[in-house]
């Protein structure tokens, strides 16, 4: 919880600096809004097109940092954000409260990482992760 508080923190502080650099709010999360900070007010040269407008995935992101600050701050923002939800919001509600350890399913599913992904699945075999809270 306390790494989950740390990161709501880091978030909001990057979360006014965005602010602060585009001179106005909008929703980091809108491909939409983002695209008309990036493109249209700031007037940085779009990289790559998609179906619905211009791209603001990570690639995009990466190469317009390389000339303005505000990209690498969505990024540093996308990246804490994700770590947030995907790890430290939701790994705690998966400690089991007899074992301490993380489960994905009752008991008899322990976590697995897998090092050459980066990912995390169920196995039916194998010892439970040991919870660090």
């Amino acid at each position: 919880k306390s790494m989950s508080r740390r990161l709501e923190s880091d978030l909001k502080r990057l979360e006014g600096d965005i602010y602060q650099i585009a001179v106005e709010e909008f929703s980091i999360n809108s491909p939409k809004q983002l695209s008309e900070i990036l493109f249209e007010k700031r007037k940085l040269k779009p990289v790559r097109k998609t179906k619905t407008g211009l791209s603001t995935d990570m690639r995009v992101l990466e190469q317009l940092a390389e000339v303005d600050d505000l990209p690498a701050k969505i990024l540093e923002y996308r990246s804490l954000s994700k770590l947030k939800s995907t790890y430290s919001d939701a790994l705690p509600k998966l400690i089991h409260p007899e074992t301490r350890r993380i489960h994905t399913r009752p008991c008899s599913s322990p976590i697995s990482f897998s090092p050459r992904k980066g990912r995390s699945s169920s196995s039916r075999w194998g010892a439970c992760l040991p919870a660090r809270v």
